[in-house]
């Protein structure tokens, strides 16, 4: 008899071994999945980001021919204003 009880034990902690195997496979596969979309999250805003920066690069251009024409103080503030929006979203896509 204590043979079967050996035996029942055995079996009982392989079942256990094989829920915890389960368990451990679909977290795995829980984390493959969220890491892909992580993946697909991180390249979308480095496409973002660069062309937020070709945006800067491109109001930095104008803002060089501007300042060599003639504003009024309104257009100025204006012009700056929108610079600085996008160098904040610039700031905040590069930090996170």
């Amino acid at each position: 008899m204590a043979e079967k009880d050996k035996y029942d034990l055995f079996l009982e902690e392989l079942a256990f071994l094989e829920n915890q195997v389960y368990a451990l496979l679909q977290k795995g596969e829980e984390l493959t999945a969220r890491n892909k979309e992580l993946e697909k999250e991180v390249k979308q805003l480095q496409n973002e980001n660069e062309v937020l920066k070709l945006k800067l690069e491109e109001c930095g251009e104008i803002e060089s021919r501007l300042k060599n024409s003639v504003l009024t103080d309104s257009e100025r503030e204006a012009l700056k204003k929108k610079i600085d929006d996008l160098l904040k979203r610039i700031d905040y896509h590069m930090r996170s």
